[in-house]
């Protein structure tokens, strides 16, 4: 079941059907498409006040107390004209009289012959030659433009009148208005297409929070029959299984025949980065060489990535260094019995038995595994958990090696610790044993994990009989939000952290998170030079293999983390047989809610955005209605957003026109307010 998520901004949103969201956007379409003629009224309507404001040509005697601005620019020329004429006598003909049309000779300072010349053309001596040549031919420009905008009964029969024009008549001042109300009408419409385009974005996204109330960690308890352990077994192997093929379908490029299958998460992949000849983590004698480890580092990673909705989470970080190890004596030594029977101990450390008895060496092999019918890798390993206590700097493990899961306890020798106060200092430290069995290669391998390097008739393989050495440690931290402090996953919380349901939710996804839990269950199975073999013959190798090898160890390791997250946030096992709740006490029942994951069949919808579409289509609807009120003399109805900018602007004008012929109001009230303030002071 999944609930709403709500963004940081606390924005409301609709987790809806992917059909209720389609039939959503497809409403507010609906609605700004039906919205773009009155959009066309609107523009329309201001480019009429435009054409007139710029080009006052043909202003009626009744239009005249409606353009101020106009008189004062013809006044202004009607004065300058007096003053040419007190000078000269009397005024030049102009361009018209050239062409047998003459203005009236008007005396100086005669103020009834000035305001006649005001009626004239006499005051386009203003604009600029190149105009005024074309507008003595064809002076009723503005005429023409406002009959275009008022005939035009649509936008494409607006652009064609223009075009028109521009390509086929009028003047140059008649096509150069006609093409700059075009480009603006076309600023208008592409402003308001896209605007459509990002209607679409009102779907933002598919992520919803998970709602259960069976949230927790649920383990399987020992005590229950031997059949439900079996199926225990299978089900852990299964989680193993299905954390690695998501790694490898949808960790780095994804394969579009995967797409699907990785949109499961909130974030597809936990991005990581790796090293190749990095020192090595263990003393240099044991080290095949100097820089001969790989590393891979997460680097700092907010909880969001693992899909955790909680705020002021800490970061967390996942580092691991993997190294092939010497094998020569004395780590690997072994008896004096023929090739056939010899037994190879891998004195890498002892292992302490259930029964007290002690195992003087990690592990053992006998025998060569060439001749064996079976055409695999045999892996065995055993892993060591060390711990640095805050007290005492002690050094324990506390996990098993897979030769007895259960039983045995392993202790690594001293060349395999590492510095107590240096990189993986508190770390899981794993150390895997590989034996090539029959196994023939199309192609020589150098690689120090996976040779193959004497031919035979079936190809080339791996002559020696000894298992090749890998060792890895893990480190898992978390971080304070600022990055200032860290504490590895199984250290107490820091104060402020302890009582966090999302701290929780984060420490307990990282538990299984290691080299040990990415092939403890598969073993063999978990390599990918496995999955090369068929029959007898394996496929080339990569020069470098074991890198692969230890890489995909580690996304497989990020990738349980990204399904213990989900797994504990839903309660996963909750139901299965033998299963018990074992939910630390400090956080049972506050894991449910606060887990976000991307669904396949919903849509987050803005409601915001599908109100505020709608109800801007419907408020710009009322804007272009038509006011029955005629203009002057323009041929279009003014619209009510028009009016009431009007409206506006003769307020404005008169509060300004108060000011200007009132200062001493203004001034006095001034005044007034401040000997009240001073009256006021003790």
């Amino acid at each position: 079941m999944l609930q709403s998520l709500n963004r940081l901004i606390l924005e409301p949103q609709i987790l809806a059907t992917d059909f209720c969201s389609h039939v959503m956007t497809s409403v507010v379409g609906v609605f700004l498409a039906l919205a773009t003629i009155y959009v066309f009224r609107i523009a329309r309507n201001f480019l009429c006040y435009f054409v007139k404001w710029v080009d006052p040509v043909t202003i009626s005697p009744e239009s005249v107390n409606d353009q101020a601005p106009l008189l004062s620019n013809r006044e202004a020329h009607a004065s300058y004209d007096s003053t040419t004429a007190s000078s000269n006598g009397t005024f030049e003909q102009s361009r018209d009289n050239a062409e047998g049309t003459s203005h009236p000779t008007i005396a100086a300072g005669l103020p009834g012959q000035a305001e006649n010349s005001t009626e004239s053309h006499g005051y386009l001596d203003r604009r600029t030659n190149w105009r005024a040549q074309s507008d003595a031919k064809n002076p009723h420009t503005e005429g023409r433009l406002l009959k275009i905008l008022a005939e035009a009964g649509g936008s494409r029969d607006f652009y064609l009148k223009s075009v028109t024009t521009i390509y086929r008549g009028g003047n140059g001042w008649e096509k150069f208005f006609a093409f700059l109300m075009t480009f603006a009408l076309l600023i208008v419409f592409a402003g308001w297409v896209s605007l459509g385009l990002t209607s679409a974005k009102i779907a933002s996204n598919r992520a919803g929070l998970l709602s259960s109330s069976q949230c927790g960690v649920y383990q399987f308890d020992d005590k229950g029959r031997e059949e439900a352990g079996y199926r225990d077994d299978l089900h852990n192997r299964e989680k193993e299984e299905r954390s690695s093929r998501y790694a490898q379908n949808c960790y780095g490029q994804l394969d579009p025949a995967n797409a699907l299958t990785c949109k499961v998460f909130y974030q597809r992949g936990i991005e990581f980065v790796n090293k190749s000849g990095e020192p090595c983590p263990f003393s240099l004698d044991i080290c095949n060489d100097l820089n001969s480890a790989v590393t891979f580092d997460t680097g700092l990673v907010d909880a969001e990535a693992l899909g955790i909705n909680a705020p002021n989470l800490p970061k967390w970080r996942r580092r691991t260094s993997c190294s092939p190890l010497n094998m020569s004596m004395p780590y690997v030594t072994s008896d004096d019995q023929s090739p056939l029977n010899r037994t190879y101990y891998y004195n890498y450390g002892h292992v302490e038995k259930k029964d007290d008895k002690e195992q003087e060496y990690t592990t053992s092999t006998r025998g060569n595994p060439y001749d064996w019918i079976v055409p695999v890798y045999h892996v065995e390993y055993a892993t060591w958990k060390e711990r640095v206590t805050v007290r005492k700097l002690t050094l324990y493990s506390v996990y098993h090696s897979s030769l007895t899961p259960g039983m045995d306890h392993w202790f690594p020798i001293s060349e395999l610790e590492r510095p107590a106060d240096g990189d993986f200092a508190q770390s899981t430290m794993t150390i895997i044993f590989v034996l090539s069995a029959h196994i023939s290669h199309e192609k020589p391998s150098h690689d120090p994990i996976f040779p193959a390097e004497t031919r035979n008739k079936d190809g080339w393989y791996n002559a020696d009989p000894q298992a090749r050495v890998l060792a890895c440690v893990d480190q898992s931290e978390m971080y304070s939000p600022d990055g200032s402090q860290h504490w590895e996953i199984h250290d107490p919380l820091l104060t402020g952290f302890s009582d966090h349901p999302g701290t929780w939710l984060m420490r307990l996804a990282m538990e299984y998170s290691n080299t040990k839990y990415a092939m403890h269950w598969r073993l063999g199975s978990a390599l990918l030079a496995q999955k090369r073999i068929s029959h007898y013959l394996s496929r080339p190798l990569e020069p470098n293999q074991w890198e692969f090898e230890a890489s995909q160890f580690f996304a497989t390791s990020l990738a349980r983390i990204q399904y213990d997250a989900w797994a504990i946030a839903s309660g996963e096992d909750h139901e299965r047989s033998g299963y018990v709740d074992a939910t630390p006490d400090e956080t049972k029942g506050n894991l449910c809610g606060i887990y976000k994951l991307r669904t396949t069949d919903h849509t987050n919808v803005s409601l915001v955005g599908f109100l505020g579409y709608i109800v801007l289509a419907v408020v710009i609807y009322f804007l272009s209605w038509e006011v029955p009120w005629k203009h002057g003399d323009s041929p279009i109805t003014p619209v009510v957003l028009s009016f009431i900018i009007t409206w506006l602007y003769n307020k404005c004008a008169e509060c300004a026109n108060f000011r200007k012929h009132h200062p001493e109001t203004t001034q006095a009230s001034s005044n007034g307010t401040a000997n009240e303030s001073h009256q006021e002071l003790p």
